[in-house]
């Protein structure tokens, strides 16, 4: 799973599946998480942990295990093999705050614009950003049935700007939309495949998918 800047997250395990929340970059983006373990007995509905501590203490347990087995009791995650123990305390839940984000109304979102960006693509993207490294937003509209994405500030006469095409083939209108590039940097790291997913009132969501995986990253149109 991602893990924010602090490292401490609230875990939530929902219909056999564990998801979390988390806020970045001054508010921007929220980050939905969600990842399907191989088997979980006796959910509890929340629990809360430093991640940066759990993937240290994966780190520690032997590459031979194909699966490892996690128990929650008292007050800790924990992990016991022939060779290395380990807990991890929890932390309660009045000490770390939940962002506001509906996931039953996140799931219930309607996107009427989707594209597939691949793994050369996320490639370029990367190199625009670093020649826009002055600008802090990012366009993407249509121009002759083909989408672009412009690095750059239309608000600021002397701002460099970059467009990159992001597909060849498109059936229908999207007006221009605006966003703030933390987005963008944030996704792009993994050097994955990406679904950039535009929302009937202009929220994007960029999705990775990965075994037992999914990030969702989401954040809200810029006015201009």
């Amino acid at each position: 799973m991602e893990i924010n800047k602090t490292g401490k997250t609230p875990i939530f395990i929902e219909d056999g599946s564990i998801y979390s929340v988390s806020l970045y970059d001054n508010n921007a983006v929220y980050l939905y998480n969600t990842y399907t373990p191989v088997a979980i007995t006796d959910e509890v509905e929340r629990f809360n942990i430093n991640l940066e501590k759990f993937k240290k203490a994966l780190t520690c347990i032997s590459s031979e295990h194909q699966f490892v087995e996690l128990t929650i009791d008292r007050g800790a995650l924990s992990y016991k093999d022939t060779t290395i123990s380990t807990n991890i305390k929890l932390i309660e839940n009045s000490i770390i705050a939940v962002p506001k984000f509906n996931v039953n109304t996140f799931k219930s979102f309607e996107f009427n614009f989707m594209v597939k960006i691949p793994q050369a693509k996320v490639t370029e993207l990367k190199r625009a950003m670093d020649f826009a490294s002055d600008t802090s937003k990012f366009y993407i509209s249509n121009e002759d049935d083909k989408i672009f994405m412009t690095f750059g500030d239309k608000q600021v006469n002397y701002s460099d700007d970059i467009k990159v095409l992001l597909s060849d083939s498109f059936d229908g209108e999207l007006t221009q939309n605006i966003y703030d590039i933390s987005i963008l940097k944030l996704t792009t790291r993994f050097n994955n495949d990406m679904l950039l997913k535009i929302g009937t009132n202009g929220a994007l969501c960029i999705q990775l998918i990965q075994p037992n995986s999914e990030l969702n990253y989401i954040t809200t149109q810029l006015k201009k």
